[in-house]
């Protein structure tokens, strides 16, 4: 009796296990099932009808092409696979071949998820485009005002740039050509190299309004204050070396001189409108000069010292 009553639990106990094996097999199913519909229910269509509202040529048609290409592989290729996946990993729970179950649910959901990183990219993608459409014609009518105003500052004040001004001239005649090639990308239906341009524009319209500010500066500098600090320093020098005093160890005439001829260096950088090193290198070229001055101010106060001293040492 025993016996009989200790199988009739163990049948008991097997069966409510099985119960709930199955039930969380089965669940999973549901879980699957749902992310199935989930996807397949996803606006694509829509998303994607989203950029016959820009010119339907180049990049534009041949994403729109691409992505309701995907769209139609998805519905009709690989969701399918996934519902008939399903069947089998409910066939297989019910068997309780497990394994095999296991192993199709992680085939399921490996598909699922290839299938909502084709869609998430297809709807990222979307939006880059329209977005970059809408950015772009925001961006281009400021960019446009800013060339316009660093095209008349160049025409009205042309003098003051010198030699820089048929360079400066160029880089406008440049900027200019990339609005035309703006223009015709955004006509072709190509948005991203279109906003690609914007993004070249604003980055050479910048640097070229740096130039124009700095150029006159560093010009000035090069022909009138260097050249004139310098005079001074000589006319210092020469004064000095007539007192007696004795600069060979110190160097400064020979910087000077080449600082002299660094300075036409300099002119033809500025004419190239590469003034980055120019404005480095006139930084520099202070610097030393007020060197220069601090050297001759310690020879004085050395000589002053000597003559000061001389009597008592000669004692």
């Amino acid at each position: 009796m025993k016996l009989i009553i200790g199988i009739v639990l163990a049948i008991i106990v097997l069966y409510v296990a099985g119960y709930f094996i199955k039930k969380k097999y089965y669940s999973e199913i549901d879980r699957l099932e749902a992310w199935k519909i989930d996807v397949m229910n996803r606006p694509v269509l829509e998303e994607v009808g989203k950029i016959k509202q820009l010119n339907m040529a180049g990049q534009a048609e041949q994403y729109f092409e691409k992505w309701r290409k995907t769209w139609d592989e998805i519905v009709t290729e690989e969701l399918p696979s996934v519902e008939e996946w399903l069947y089998d990993a409910e066939d297989s729970v019910s068997k309780y071949r497990l394994k095999r179950a296991k192993e199709i649910f992680t085939q399921i959901e490996n598909k699922l998820m290839e299938s909502e990183n084709k869609i998430n990219e297809i709807v990222k993608n979307i939006n880059e485009i329209i977005e970059s459409d809408e950015k772009n014609r925001k961006e281009i009518l400021e960019l446009q005002e800013t060339f316009k105003n660093v095209k008349k500052t160049v025409l009205a004040h042309r003098h003051s740039f010198a030699v820089a001004a048929p360079k400066l001239e160029s880089l406008i005649e440049g900027l200019g050509r990339k609005f035309l090639e703006y223009e015709m990308e955004t006509e072709s239906g190509n948005y991203l190299t279109a906003r690609e341009i914007v993004q070249n524009i604003r980055g050479e319209l910048d640097s070229l309004k740096d130039k124009i500010e700095k150029i006159p500066y560093l010009i000035n500098e090069c022909q009138h204050q260097i050249p004139n600090q310098l005079k001074e320093l000589k006319d210092v020098v020469l004064e000095m070396k007539e007192n007696g005093y004795f600069f060979e160890h110190l160097g400064i005439e020979k910087e000077m001189e080449r600082i002299e001829g660094q300075i036409p260096v300099y002119m033809q950088f500025i004419e190239n409108t590469e003034i980055e090193d120019v404005s480095k290198g006139l930084d520099e070229i202070k610097e030393q000069m007020e060197m220069f001055y601090d050297l001759l101010v310690k020879e004085v106060n050395s000589k002053q010292f000597v003559e000061e001293n001389a009597p008592v040492l000669k004692k």
